[in-house]
């Protein structure tokens, strides 16, 4: 028994069980095309709203131009 050390390191007969840079490749690969479509919504997201706050503008001026007001 006092031969026995804890401590040391066994030989490995074969790393079968070390897994391949495969998947941490694929994992990175995802996070990348996750990032990409975020900003590619956020940036369509932002042309969007700017559309909109422009066709608002536009609304606007053109009830305040003196022409006849609908509302009752």
């Amino acid at each position: 028994m006092a031969d026995y050390d804890s401590n040391m390191i066994k030989p490995v007969d074969g790393l079968q069980n070390i897994t391949s840079l495969a998947p941490a490749r694929r994992r990175e690969q995802r996070s990348r095309r996750q990032k990409f479509q975020q900003e590619n919504r956020d940036k369509q997201d932002r042309q969007f709203d700017d559309a909109a706050a422009e066709q608002q503008g536009e609304n606007e001026k053109s009830s305040n131009g003196g022409g006849i007001d609908f509302c009752a």
